[in-house]
């Protein structure tokens, strides 16, 4: 009896001590921004078509690219978001875009090979295809010093997360590149108690909610999501995934083993879990995004509330935007090592504006 009062005493406590702290969330979008192809789609379509024994010479690349763009821009139109909810899968919908393509600009006259569609589909879904941009490294590198400059549970915490255009292969794309990846779905934390002994479910639920050596914390994909940049839905999707990582933090960071643990040392785990959960909590949070999409990056995360930075790098890694009008109101950056910079600075004023403080009783 007088143990059970003791550990009630502990959450109590706990609870009258909730602690509040600040989170600052920076988002970035993938093609474009993290990582680009290693070579022109097209040529990399072409080099596929030959390996499957098509007979290539006669395609001209600018032929298949137009080609390409204006099956693009109608499957995009007629089967919104890759298919969802009108396909059975993404891989559909890019093998009837393949075909459509390959069909027009050899006019009819060959046979498109059967395992063309596969291939491709397979090569970019992984690194074959793409290529991280130097700059992207070098940020990733300071948002990981950001993390471990705030590492102690009790004070603010730094998210990096991808919104993404994009079917689910986004993350096996990111995986292979190197990235270490959190969860592409939102995790929820159940708040009732689990029976006892499941510490272990809980940890891993911690786990794979948030855990700071990350590179990615989270990945949201529009098809996941049900709708496209820059649609208020996929940011408001976004947001699941960081809700709760506060107290997630505090608990990943008692350092439990999931493994080896007595009876009585799985009790005290589990109980020492609860009491963080309730010990610390989300405050408040400010939110950036960095894209190379005026339209779906920029102009969409402002107009849901966050700040944002268009990325224009205007060099031959993507398109090339330095010409248009700059607005004093739009903020450009001409790199990521840039971004990082402003990011770095946000961050801690942030912190410094909202600091980590206990919650006052409604």
């Amino acid at each position: 009896m007088g143990h059970a009062m003791s550990t009630f005493q502990e959450f109590s406590a706990a609870a009258r001590n909730r602690k509040a702290v600040p989170i600052f969330v920076v988002s970035l979008d993938a093609l474009g921004t993290l990582y680009g192809f290693r070579e022109p789609i097209v040529v990399q379509y072409l080099k596929a078509a030959h390996q499957c024994g098509l007979d290539t010479r006669a395609i001209k690349p600018e032929a298949l690219q137009k080609s390409f763009r204006a099956t693009f821009k109608r499957y995009s139109q007629d089967f919104p978001n890759y298919g969802k909810g009108k396909l059975n899968h993404p891989e559909e919908w890019w093998t009837r875009l393949l075909g459509e393509t390959f069909t027009d600009v050899t006019k009819h006259q060959a046979s498109i090979p059967s395992k063309l569609a596969p291939m491709l589909y397979e090569q970019f879904s992984s690194k074959d295809a793409y290529e991280l941009y130097p700059d992207s490294v070098s940020f990733l590198q300071t948002m990981h010093a950001l993390k471990d400059q705030y590492s102690d549970p009790d004070g603010p915490l730094l998210c990096v997360g991808v919104i993404t255009n994009s079917d689910p292969r986004a993350e096996s794309v990111l995986k292979s590149l190197g990235l270490q990846v959190g969860p592409s779905k939102p995790v929820a934390i159940p708040a009732q108690i689990l029976p006892m002994g499941g510490h272990k479910a809980r940890l891993l639920l911690s786990k794979s909610k948030y855990d700071r050596g990350n590179d990615i914390d989270f990945l949201a994909t529009s098809y996941d999501a049900g709708v496209e940049k820059p649609a208020s839905g996929i940011w408001a999707y976004a947001e699941a995934f960081t809700q709760g990582i506060a107290s997630v933090r505090a608990e990943n960071s008692l350092g439990i083993p999931l493994h080896g643990r007595s009876v009585e040392q799985s009790t005290d785990d589990y109980k020492n879990i609860l009491i963080e959960s309730l010990r610390v909590s989300d405050g408040k949070v400010s939110w950036i995004h960095i894209g190379d999409d005026m339209t779906k990056d920029y102009e969409g995360a402002r107009q849901y509330g966050h700040h944002a930075l268009h990325l224009d790098r205007g060099d031959n890694k993507g398109p090339a935007r330095s010409t248009r009008t700059w607005s004093p109101s739009e903020h450009t950056v001409s790199s990521l090592e840039e971004a990082a910079l402003i990011v770095n600075v946000m961050a801690q004023d942030h912190f410094k504006a909202n600091p980590a403080a206990k919650v006052m009783a409604s």
